[in-house]
């Protein structure tokens, strides 16, 4: 090797540093099974998954999906349009309510037959106890005026045979119910009282299944929504709010733990009070919305509970026992959480964005899974998540498409981040390489490399997208300055990044007839550090302690620079044009902290490559400020330039980068 081949080769020098485990990638398939999917349960013992499809219209009919192991969907006709759905493994059925009908469906899980039951009023719920062989469907009765006062709402459990289909149906006068659950061989009912100043007072009552009586109502604030049981049964938890009223009008966000024993109210836990939101991305539509609309998810390992705050935009992480919580950002609204206890991760789904976030138990966001059509902020369009607890199975339930995505995780599975974002390269090929920049499910990517005569290019796809294997691909640009001003983008070819692990990949791209496949992995310089997620508005604009990220002129696009930064090094790579219009690039290969203390300053030399030869042609420095600014000054071939650049924000999740 040459003089100048060796300095090239220092150039792109990576320590061999010892690799972490890998990712926990997750891939995704998503089929259709029914037009209007919108509740799904999982029958453990056989994979299968049903599916209630309340249809494409108001009012229909509907169907019953049933989703096997290979990937094939069976449709079963619907005795009305269906709503609340359980399987009951032990027992090898599935209960399916028809509101509109006054009656459920029985299902044999295993041959699929099917008989029809005529339950109380608008069956809406259902809870099956396995050890009494029955079902409880509760519903609403119906009445003749829209203005609720008390004693007008009421309510009725229907209590199924599962051998038999024989029923007995129970009255609940007086009050309206909202949910029912089953613990252990229990039953318990949430009812509210309409026509009250005090929002909606909520109760929870216990159905004695042998009289067919109800016990006394146990007042657990206002406007309750859900309940959840602990693991082993002895408690019960509440969503609701607390049972105080403010100026607004409005109630505190609460979760109430009650021991299921005695119906006694343990502990109340305040969760995270309400802030007024922008409920539409443009801000055209404003919402003040201080009741709390969302869902409980536990996991059974730790005994925590997971409260997920609609309207405002998050999720509490809630220790029962203690009041403990954790407060975690979400990026949309959305109505959707589910724990799942074999990779002991957390999904949430997103209608806007048309995507599954994963977490860890502990908070920390894993990744995001694309899953198809996305909707505007505020449609009704649900997308629901079920697991199957056993194999560790999940499944993301679509309403508006009608399909179910299968959310699959590697075998060994690690609670580590996956984000592509970094300065990537084949250490066997020094003198080019790729930025990824990775935001949800959406990745640009800058590929910088030399043409056939040697001279430096470089190439942009500016909009990959996530598939279900987890590979990005998308539209690959080649970049021409024009001689007035601006640039124009044509479109040469695609490229593909399909990660293995957290630290490698392989890299497809064609540029006109030329095909390109290549393994690659992540530049690994002076220290390690991983990059996460970050969806707080204020984290993306912020000042990080980490400056890797792709920089830009919002009012003079079509340029750029992709910085990777590990511990007291900066490597830059400048996006540009030559004397010619041509793109170029030039790199800063070992940019040295310049303000001791801060981090916030890098300077180095500034070299440009061309075929097998390396050049100093200046030096270039970098400063990095608030809210995602950075200033660029460089040197090269004798002229000088001051940019200021902006951290390039395109994706609802971006990278968050530790040192």
């Amino acid at each position: 090797m040459d003089r100048r081949s060796a300095r090239l080769a220092t150039l792109f020098t990576v320590l061999t540093l010892a690799l972490p485990a890998a990712a926990a990638l997750r891939e995704s398939e998503t089929i259709a099974v029914g037009a209007g999917v919108n509740n799904a349960a999982v029958d453990k013992t056989t994979g299968r998954l049903f599916t209630a499809n309340v249809g494409p219209a108001r009012n229909d009919a509907g169907s019953i999906s049933v989703l096997g192991l290979d990937g094939l969907v069976t449709v079963l006709p619907s005795a009305g349009t269906p709503g609340d759905l359980a399987v009951s493994s032990a027992l090898r059925s599935v209960v399916v309510t028809h509101p509109t009908a006054d009656r459920v469906s029985l299902i044999d899980a295993d041959t699929l037959s099917m008989r029809i039951v005529t339950t109380g009023q608008q069956p809406f719920a259902v809870a099956v106890i396995d050890s009494k062989n029955r079902a409880y469907v509760v519903g609403r009765n119906r009445v003749a005026t829209t203005t609720f006062v008390p004693g007008q709402m009421s309510g009725n459990v229907t209590e199924v045979d599962l051998s038999t289909g024989a029923t007995r149906v129970f009255a609940m006068p007086d009050m309206d119910p909202t949910s029912i659950l089953a613990v252990g061989d229990r039953v318990f009912v949430m009812v509210k009282l309409y026509g009250f100043a005090q929002e909606l007072p909520a109760y929870v009552r216990e159905l004695d299944t042998a009289s067919g009586t109800f016990g006394p109502a146990v007042s657990v604030g206002r406007r309750g929504m859900q309940m959840l049981g602990s693991a082993s049964g002895d408690e019960l938890y509440v969503l609701g709010h607390a049972d105080f009223m403010r100026d607004a009008p409005s109630v505190r966000a609460a979760l109430f733990v009650l021991d299921t024993a005695t119906l006694a109210i343990k502990r109340t836990i305040l969760l995270p009070d309400y802030t007024p939101v922008t409920y539409m991305a443009d801000g055209t539509r404003v919402y003040n919305l201080p009741n709390i609309m969302g869902a409980l998810t536990l996991d059974p390992l730790t005994g925590n509970v997971y409260a997920l705050d609609m309207f405002n935009k998050r999720f509490s992480i809630v220790n029962p026992a203690t009041g403990a919580l954790t407060a975690v950002e979400l990026e949309f609204s959305t109505r959707s959480i589910a724990f799942e206890p074999v990779s002991r991760n957390l999904y949430v789904g997103f209608s806007y964005g048309g995507y599954a976030a994963v977490y860890s138990a502990g908070g920390d966001r894993l990744d995001t899974i694309a899953l198809g059509e996305t909707f505007q902020p505020g449609s009704l369009v649900a997308l629901s998540i079920a697991v199957n607890p056993l194999s560790g199975a999940a499944y993301a339930i679509n309403t508006g498409p009608g399909t179910v995505s299968i959310l699959r995780a590697p075998e060994s599975l690690v609670s580590q981040a996956f984000n592509a974002t970094d300065l990537w390269w084949n250490a066997n090929e020094s003198g080019w390489g790729i930025y990824l920049e990775q935001q949800g499910t959406t990745m640009f990517g800058a590929l910088f490399l030399r043409d056939e005569a040697g001279a430096p290019r470089w190439y942009t796809m500016s909009e990959g997208k996530r598939a279900g294997n987890g590979s990005f691909s998308g539209t690959l640009y080649r970049m021409q300055g024009l001689a007035g001003a601006g640039v124009r983008a044509t479109a040469v070819g695609t490229l593909t990044f399909a990660p293995d692990s957290n630290d490698s990949a392989s890299l497809s791209y064609t540029i006109g007839d030329a095909k390109r496949s290549t393994a690659i992995t992540r530049t690994r310089f002076v220290s390690d550090r991983n990059c996460g997620w970050s969806n707080s508005a204020a984290s993306k604009a912020t000042h990080l302690p980490n400056y890797t990220a792709l920089y830009y002129q919002p009012e003079n696009s079509g340029w750029g620079l992709a910085v990777s930064h590990r511990g007291d090094t900066a490597f830059g790579v400048i996006f540009g044009y030559d004397a010619q219009q041509q793109p170029t690039w030039t790199l800063m290969s070992d940019g040295k902290s310049q303000a001791k203390g801060s981090g916030s300053a890098f300077g180095g030399t500034l070299y440009r490559v061309a075929g097998n030869s390396v050049a100093e042609i200046g030096s270039m420095s970098l400063a990095f400020g608030a809210e995602g600014s950075a200033s660029l000054s460089y040197t090269a071939d004798g002229k000088s330039a001051n940019q200021l650049l902006q951290r390039h924000v395109f994706g609802a999740i971006t990278s968050e980068c530790g040192l």
